[in-house]
């Protein structure tokens, strides 16, 4: 089943039921070795793109929605497809 989705799955649960904290692990790794600008730079932006993440999680697809802006508590997107803003409390 190598290289479709039911084999992801299965090999995820299989590395998971090793080493619960293998994916934080490997994640780290590439985040220390990582010295040039992106979330490097500005622990700031990293934070805030967690918690847009975080809050708009399965809400809005990546393809669906631009962000526009960012102001206070709000960020502003425009729908791809209708061209309408849609504004989100984070």
């Amino acid at each position: 089943m190598a290289g479709n989705r039911e084999g992801g799955i299965k090999s995820a649960k299989k590395i998971l039921a090793s080493d619960p904290d293998f994916y934080r692990k490997i994640g780290r790794i590439g985040g220390k070795k990582s010295t040039k600008g992106g979330f490097y730079a500005d622990r700031n932006r990293a934070s805030l793109a967690g918690k847009l993440g975080g809050k708009l999680g399965g809400k809005m697809s990546k393809r669906g929605h631009k962000l526009i802006k960012i102001d206070g508590n709000y960020a502003y997107y425009v729908i791809n497809s209708t061209g309408a803003t849609k504004k989100v409390r984070i």
